[in-house]
């Protein structure tokens, strides 16, 4: 069995910095993300490493069993710096629940009267595309702020798969290599992979701000499969003495 830890320099669990893309000297300005099911206020990290805004996960549409589940983060209580709400959707969703009913469940959750932004996070499909931007559409005139999550793909090949009809699009840079391989050193953030991507970013139609990982995961591999992921866990010299280091970062 082998352990191998995909850490950063800087570790906040459930978080990822977004730093804005621009061609200009103008200082990039620092956010998070919080991706858990739940949200407590954190006083300690809010002073410590003030953001700008933080983008919350709000609502999780998908599937379970073929049946479709949304649930919304229990919030113990926002901050006082601008927060986003994001919807996860899962592609899929598009094709079993018409425009309408997205649509309603999203603004009956996310009521524009309380929130003037919103962030939509689906890795929309070829086959689904005009669903999801038929549902952007619809959203777009109820919210002054209106931004997507893009993968690398989508830009490289924005031809193909279209460019989503928002204010803004960030690139989440993260999660680009298969996390099924244990011969992948670091599937969180693979620069070797990212910059096979890095084209069309001038001619791209949406400003894009990037969204960096900065959490570290633990993947158990049994029999060159992987059995387990363990979040948040953290490697030092009294952990692992009983451990053979194998290389960097595995054991």
């Amino acid at each position: 069995m082998k352990a191998s830890v995909v850490s950063l320099l800087l570790i906040l669990t459930t978080s990822i910095a977004l730093s804005a893309c621009s061609t200009d000297k103008t200082p990039p300005t620092t956010s998070y993300y919080h991706w858990a099911n739940t949200y407590k206020l954190d006083a300690k990290l809010l002073k410590a490493r003030p953001p700008q805004r933080l983008y919350i996960k709000w609502l999780d549409i998908g599937l379970h069993q073929g049946n479709i589940e949304v649930h919304q983060t229990q919030i113990d209580s926002l901050p006082k710096v601008p927060v986003t709400p994001v919807v996860f959707l899962d592609q899929r969703i598009l094709k079993q629940q018409t425009t309408e009913q997205l649509l309603e469940t999203i603004l009956q959750r996310i009521p524009p009267a309380e929130h003037r932004s919103l962030q939509v996070d689906c890795d929309w499909t070829d086959s689904t595309r005009d669903l999801y931007f038929k549902l952007l559409t619809r959203l777009k005139p109820s919210y002054d702020d209106l931004s997507v999550t893009l993968r690398l793909h989508q830009i490289k090949y924005a031809q193909r798969t279209g460019t989503p009809p928002a204010d803004k699009g960030v690139l989440m840079y993260y999660n680009m290599s298969t996390i099924q391989d244990p011969n992948t050193k670091n599937y969180v953030l693979d620069n070797a992979i990212g910059k096979q991507y890095l084209q069309n970013f001038a001619s791209y139609e949406l400003p894009v701000d990037l969204a960096l990982p900065l959490y570290q995961q633990t993947r158990v591999v049994r029999q060159h499969k992987l059995v387990r992921l363990i979040g948040n866990i953290e490697i030092n010299a009294d952990k692992t003495v009983p451990l053979n280091n194998v290389e960097s970062n595995r054991y």
